[in-house]
């Protein structure tokens, strides 16, 4: 009966640690994008469009063919 106490503990103890871990890893990434969106050049939401072009100059794509 205190076997299966200890078991269930450990196992319970186990889950714990492995939670902690993807947490501590989820604030680490949540810091590092932090960090990231800090140092990043700032721009204006009007300027973003004007970086692509508008959709009628992209070309589609051409169809290879592939002599084997």
């Amino acid at each position: 009966m205190y076997l299966n106490r200890d078991i269930v503990k450990f196992l319970i103890e186990c889950l714990i640690h492995i939670f902690g871990f993807f947490i501590t890893l989820w604030i680490g990434y949540a810091v590092r994008e932090l960090i990231l969106d800090y140092t990043a050049p700032k721009c204006k939401q009007s300027e973003v469009s004007t970086f692509l072009p508008p959709t009628c100059y992209i070309r589609p794509l051409k169809k290879q063919r592939y002599d084997i």
